[in-house]
């Protein structure tokens, strides 16, 4: 009888609601950055572009001189009353991902495991698996590094390991030790190729 491979490097802990929370509330903020630098640039860039198009053959022909073309330019971005509802969008979406999206987050996190989620990683020579034990059942997920097809992002709260889309694992740090996640650290950089799919 073939005896069951130890792994390379065993982790567990109980994971709180409130490093849980953390955790989700550090994943919407940099979500939050990133939208909120292109939805900017689009509300900059697309009023530049329109009224450039439009007063581009009367500065060819003459009509206008080249510095009221630009202050038209400036003006069509600073003029419009779209700014009032850009503040309220952003408002809007940086409660939704820094206080909303958290709460809600913890509520399901409680009525599961009111005392929190107890988390096993096991790092084995080719793959990891996850091992969660919550009131609704044992869940177990197995992911070979190979398989890890874009790179690893890591917060202040979390690694995640994504091998398309849609497919994520989370590693909190929260039940690591500093030693731990320096070897998980390493361990990932080593063995998972990061690489980005392509189409």
């Amino acid at each position: 009888m073939s005896k069951e491979p130890s792994p390379i490097l065993h982790i567990s802990g109980i994971l709180s609601e409130k490093d849980y929370k953390k955790a989700v509330r550090a994943s919407g903020l940099r979500r939050f950055w990133i939208y909120m630098v292109i939805y900017l640039l689009m509300m900059v860039l697309i009023p530049m572009i329109v009224t450039f198009k439009d007063l581009y053959p009367w500065l060819r022909d003459g009509y206008i001189p080249f510095d009221a073309f630009l202050e038209r330019i400036f003006r069509s971005v600073i003029d419009r009353g779209a700014w009032i509802i850009a503040v309220g969008f952003i408002a809007f979406y940086a409660l939704y991902q820094l206080w909303f999206r958290p709460v809600r987050a913890g509520k399901q996190m409680r009525e599961l495991d009111p005392e929190g989620a107890p988390l096993v990683y096991d790092f084995y020579e080719d793959m990891l698996v996850t091992h969660i034990d919550s009131r609704s059942g044992e869940n177990t997920v197995r992911m070979h590094y190979t398989d890890v097809q874009r790179k690893i992002k890591e917060t202040k709260y979390v690694f995640t390991l994504s091998t398309g889309q849609k497919n994520r694992t989370g590693l909190f740090k929260a039940i690591m030790t500093p030693e731990e996640e320096k070897n998980v650290r390493e361990l990932l950089k080593e063995r998972c190729p990061q690489r980005r799919r392509r189409s």
